[in-house]
């Protein structure tokens, strides 16, 4: 699995139920989010006036940055701050940044940002530090699939992945929208190497869905045979499903797909439709 794999899922799923997390473990009690334009990639424009790694006598070393203006720029420190960043990340050393001012004109601004607009770090959130509880319990399908970073507690990898499956199911979600998340958990599972464990969980679940919000329901199935849930396995074995497979094989959906709408398995998929074949002849 690709890094980008991984960061297209968190950013789908960042949503405000998210942010509920920082008031607990940030103490960041949000009231109100305006979603900005993700930052693009930048490169400084123009080529600094002078830059020296230096040493001075009494054995400090930093990278020293000069600039010279003639006149007065408005956002000057917030430019500097940008540079700094840029030479920091790069040289990884202190940096001390002057400008050189050649104007007439006598300016006095200030040079320095203030306090609460100065980078000093950042604050860490590790999400194996929060009890798998937190995700457990959410009415948000993007927050539960993030269980299977948390602290398993006393929890197995297979306990816990059964669980979240079970609470996906409990949210009553639509058939694309249980297996989008349901992927999403499996590829996720990849970051704690537990692919395999919630794979098997997986195929141990059943998937349930309402018959009756399907098209096919309407077109082609006998309402007293298919009132209500059908519940089935990932391998299969439904009961009661084969009208449907026919039906939408008769509409001209190919089996793949009809395999990927229903969950049934491929080879399930071709035996149905070929044993009607046969039973018509």
């Amino acid at each position: 699995m690709s890094s980008g794999e991984f960061d297209k899922i968190i950013k789908e799923n960042l949503t405000d139920s998210f942010l509920s997390l920082l008031n607990t473990y940030l103490g960041i009690h949000v009231i109100e989010t305006v979603r900005l334009p993700a930052l693009k990639q930048t490169t400084i424009e123009r080529e600094v006036d002078f830059l020296a790694k230096v040493k001075t006598i009494d054995q400090q070393e930093f990278i020293l940055h000069l600039e010279f203006q003639s006149h007065y720029e408005t956002g000057m420190k917030y430019r500097m701050a940008e540079y700094g960043s840029i030479l920091l990340r790069e040289y990884r050393i202190p940096i001390r940044q002057f400008v050189v001012y050649m104007g007439s004109k006598k300016v006095k601004v200030s040079s320095k940002l203030p306090e609460d607009q100065v980078i000093k770090g950042f604050e860490w959130l590790d999400l194996s530090d929060i009890p798998y509880q937190e995700f457990l319990t959410s009415e948000s399908p993007e927050l539960i699939i993030l269980g299977i970073l948390s602290d398993f507690g006393t929890l197995s990898a297979e306990e816990l992945s059964l669980e979240l499956l079970h609470r996906l199911h409990q949210l009553g979600l639509g058939e694309s929208d249980l297996r989008k998340y349901i992927t999403q958990l499996e590829v996720l599972s990849n970051l704690r190497n537990l692919n395999n464990v919630v794979n098997q969980s997986i195929k141990a679940m059943p998937i349930t869905f309402d018959i009756r919000k399907s098209a096919f329901y309407q077109e082609g199935v006998e309402a007293g045979k298919q009132e209500g849930k059908l519940e089935g396995r990932m391998e299969g074995r439904m009961e009661g499903i084969n009208g449907i497979i026919l039906n939408m094989y008769q509409k001209g959906i190919v089996m793949t797909q009809i395999a990927d709408l229903t969950g049934i398995e491929l080879a399930e998929i071709k035996r149905i439709i070929e044993e009607n074949k046969e039973s018509t002849g």
